[in-house]
């Protein structure tokens, strides 16, 4: 359904979807757009790092919860285990070992993502009974504002085409 409003043409399909209307955005609109595309490649980096390259490659990632590793990485630190075996470790390696077994070598550090142990450990431990279903909740809340705000925006913009078709009829 097409409609003519003072000599020019505003398209509109019957499922509310909006063609040939340009909006102007500002600066501020550019901006946020670009922010949102760096937290994006970002948080993106991140889960490949600390999810994929180790399920993939049969690393093991594995938090630092306190000072044990404090000279090479600070607490907080995830560190990724690569299996190693122990006649290809030498002086200088970064290794991780398991003192309950007799000290048996379980890796060498193939890389390290800061701070994001600290996550790791919210996520992984005790706190998990609540951190995860309140993120949950919080998602689904989230998708609930976004369908909504997307219903309303397409009802107002229903509206309007209706009353600009309404008010040139006469």
């Amino acid at each position: 359904m097409s409609t003519i409003v003072d000599g020019s043409h505003i398209g509109t399909s019957t499922s509310g979807v909006r063609r040939g209307t340009q909006r102007r955005r500002g600066p501020l609109h550019c901006i946020g757009l670009g922010l949102s595309a760096v937290l994006l490649a970002l948080f993106g980096l991140i889960g490949a790092l600390v999810i994929l390259v180790p399920a993939v490659s049969g690393a093991t990632p594995t938090a630092i919860p306190d000072g044990s590793m404090q000279s090479t990485y600070p607490p907080g630190t995830l560190i990724v285990v690569q299996p190693t075996a122990t006649d290809h470790i030498a002086v200088g390696d970064e290794i991780t070992y398991q003192s309950e077994s007799g000290a048996t070598v379980t890796g060498r550090v193939w890389y390290a993502v800061p701070y994001i142990g600290h996550v790791a450990a919210i996520i992984a431990g005790d706190d998990r009974t609540w951190v995860l279903p309140i993120g949950a909740v919080a998602l689904l809340a989230y998708t609930g504002w976004m369908l909504a705000s997307g219903r309303r925006a397409t009802a107002r913009y229903r509206r309007e085409q209706r009353d600009r078709a309404h008010t040139s009829t006469y």
